[in-house]
């Protein structure tokens, strides 16, 4: 009987021992999750969007459209082997005054406003004599130094002019400037000289041994250039 209460008493101790050690620290469940989620979102978008947008357009666009409509022909050439022309407000002037007759070219000038009323006749390059050079420009034209023209009644060609068969010779200077016009001039016979004059009485003037011509034609005396 005592044995029998002695095992029980065993037993009982036993499970006493057994409980206490389930319940140490069993159910310790050490949840530390430590989630440092240490999102260094530093997301610094530093979106230095410094659009410093210069747009220095300067459009300098200095469009000088000086349109010079000056329509003013003078200075323009005229003649030569294409014949131009000027306008109608300008005259063709040639030099030497030759009327572009081995095609040389003039240049145009502006017509006379006006001219006097003298009579001391021209040969123009149309072949037309005209009270005055004068006249011959505000008509277009440059006088003719080769002659090219009737002269009037009772006179002969000097050039570009005309003198009296009578009274008068014509002196001739030649130049040797090259553009230049010969001169041309009408100078009174000597004293002595007949009713048709000829060549022996020039004799005592200027170039007087470079006479041609005739009483009838008219007597010139050319001197030479230089």
């Amino acid at each position: 009987m005592k044995r029998s209460m002695f095992a029980k008493l065993f037993l009982l101790a036993g499970a006493l021992i057994a409980a206490n050690g389930c319940g140490d620290d069993g159910g310790r469940s050490d949840g530390g999750t430590d989630t440092d989620a240490d999102i260094d979102s530093d997301s610094d978008t530093d979106a230095d969007t410094d659009s410093d947008s210069d747009a220095d357009t300067d459009t300098d666009s200095d469009t000088d459209t000086d349109t010079d409509t000056d329509t003013d022909t003078d200075g323009d050439v005229c003649g030569g082997i294409a014949g131009f022309e000027c306008e109608a407000t300008d005259w063709c002037d040639y030099a030497p005054s030759n009327c572009g007759a081995i095609d040389e070219m003039g240049t145009c000038l502006p017509r006379p406003d006006g001219c006097p009323e003298i009579y001391a006749p021209v040969c123009a390059c149309d072949g037309t004599v005209y009270s005055n050079q004068c006249e011959a420009q505000s008509a277009g034209f440059d006088v003719n130094q080769l002659d090219g023209c009737t002269p009037p009644g009772g006179m002969f060609s000097c050039g570009p002019v005309f003198c009296d068969l009578d009274t008068l010779y014509c002196r001739r200077n030649v130049s040797d400037i090259y553009g230049e016009d010969d001169g041309f001039s009408c100078a009174a016979l000597p004293d002595g000289c007949p009713d048709t004059p000829i060549c022996g009485c020039l004799a005592g003037e200027p170039c007087g041994d470079m006479c041609t011509g005739t009483g009838l034609t008219g007597l010139t005396l050319t001197c030479p250039g230089g």
